[in-house]
């Protein structure tokens, strides 16, 4: 699996880099209130179960996308930060091998 650190808002996280989600993930720890959005998905998990799951506007700086995106926040992912197949993420076998994190 493709993981690495990276940068979720000011924390340093582990980021997986998955092709089988279609959106992305955060753990809700990283996430502040001012951060959500008041929106809610139902999201179907690889078990076949439901879950409802807030939505947060959050800053990611990974070798696989930077920028503000939404996440669904819940309370214990395999990872802190999982990047799906949203546009313009950059393909597990092709992160940005220049990459350093915009925070210090």
């Amino acid at each position: 699996m493709s993981t690495c650190d990276c940068r979720l808002n000011e924390h340093s996280v582990t980021v997986l880099r998955d092709t089988g989600c279609n959106g992305v993930i955060v753990r809700k720890v990283f996430i502040g209130d001012s951060q959500l959005t008041g929106k809610s998905r139902v999201r179907v998990l690889a078990d076949g179960s439901r879950v409802e799951v807030p939505v947060a506007c959050v800053s990611i700086d990974t070798p696989y996308f930077i920028g503000e995106v939404e996440a669904w926040c819940l309370k214990n992912p395999l990872y802190d930060l999982i990047i799906g197949n949203i546009p313009k993420a950059r393909e597990p076998r092709d992160p940005d091998m220049n990459w350093e994190s915009n925070y210090r």
